[in-house]
């Protein structure tokens, strides 16, 4: 027969019970030959039992329909997830060029491992949710932190100030990512976005530069460590950001509208 023809499946059992037992069985073994050549090719052998029971034909065609339509979808969604993974990673390269402390590696594993429960991102508009609120995730749960490190430890010394000083600029930073998720989604005011984003960072940049202070007195300048308390949670904050701002960035430039 060679080839499999999709449009052997959607010939109707009627047209089997026009032809005698014999044919009826010889067209459906044909139906059934052709796609085990397909299905050798494309996703490995799918073996029916055929009779000559109206029934065992009515079973085996639907169960082809069944397998060819389950290798479609599973097709469709292998190309969309492609697709999706050739955007982040161009995405995060663009990025990783304008910058020489853009940290590729974790703007592609964020972007493709969100925690958070979303529809795989078909354009730039829906990437750049993704960042905006795994940070807004982040400052949320950085908050929760805090507050619990103030709860377990002597919050009267420096360490307790710097703390409580986190503690004001995270809940800040969540209020701020979340204005700027609504804005982003409502508005579409990509500056007002910038502005709100950058701001967050800059939040974790404050708290982080509150120890530092204390560490080595240099009032927050020279190279960013981010060995604080709760240093690995302040850079993940600021690198969510600059993804976050990359793209946003992107889509200025771009004259292709937002859509979502």
């Amino acid at each position: 027969m060679g080839e499999f023809e999709a449009s052997l499946l959607e010939e109707k059992i009627s047209l089997f019970r026009e032809r005698t037992v014999n044919e009826s069985l010889a067209k459906l073994n044909e139906i059934v030959d052709g796609w085990i050549t397909y299905d050798l090719k494309k996703t490995g052998a799918h073996l029916l039992e055929v009779s000559k029971d109206d029934k065992k034909m009515t079973e085996a065609i639907n169960e082809i329909g069944q397998a060819r339509n389950a290798r479609l979808v599973k097709e469709r969604d292998e190309a969309k997830i492609n697709s999706t993974t050739d955007m982040i990673e161009q995405t995060c390269k663009s990025c990783a060029a304008k910058s020489t402390i853009f940290d590729y590696n974790f703007c592609v594993s964020s972007l493709n491992n969100s925690p958070i429960d979303l529809p795989s991102p078909t354009n730039l508009s829906s990437l750049a949710l993704v960042p905006m609120l795994q940070a807004l995730d982040n400052a949320t749960a950085t908050a929760s932190t805090i507050q619990q490190l103030l709860i377990s430890e002597d919050d009267s010394g420096f360490r307790g100030a710097c703390l409580r000083d986190c503690l004001e600029l995270y809940e800040d930073a969540a209020d701020r990512l979340e204005e700027a998720v609504r804005v982003f989604i409502t508005r579409k005011e990509l500056g007002t976005v910038n502005v709100m984003v950058t701001a967050a960072m800059e939040s974790a940049v404050t708290c982080e530069d509150g120890f530092r202070e204390g560490d080595d007195g240099d009032g927050g300048g020279g190279v960013m460590t981010w060995t604080s308390p709760i240093g690995g949670e302040n850079y993940k904050l600021f690198k969510l950001g600059q993804i976050a701002l990359c793209i946003i960035n992107m889509l200025s430039s771009s004259v292709t509208s937002l859509s979502f």
